[in-house]
């Protein structure tokens, strides 16, 4: 458990930290808005990473299983230039070979 909130406490710094600057924060809002159409306080941002238990941690680990290399791809739902707004995003998990799994 000492460990777990070491590395939260370091997330959170960070973040903060990144938030004070402004190219740092308004990278992390261009991002999110063109991924998910949505902005969200770094008060929130820092609660959800301060709300994580080491259940979370071993849930995600036994639904992705770090045994083999993977990527995760988080693209926006609509085109950029789509009049549509964004509700929903795609993503999705890749073996080593690109394909989907």
């Amino acid at each position: 458990e000492a460990d777990l909130e070491r590395a939260k406490s370091k997330i959170v710094s960070r973040i903060v930290l990144d938030g004070e600057l402004p190219m740092g924060r308004l990278m992390a809002l261009g991002m999110e808005w063109s991924y998910r159409r949505e902005s969200t306080p770094l008060s929130v941002i820092v609660e959800r990473v301060q709300n994580v238990t080491r259940g979370d941690i071993e849930g995600a680990l036994k639904r992705f299983p770090l045994n083999e290399w993977s990527e995760y791809r988080l693209l926006p739902e609509y085109p950029i230039s789509a009049k549509k707004p964004a509700t929903a995003v795609q993503g999705g998990l890749f073996n080593k070979n690109r394909e989907e799994i």
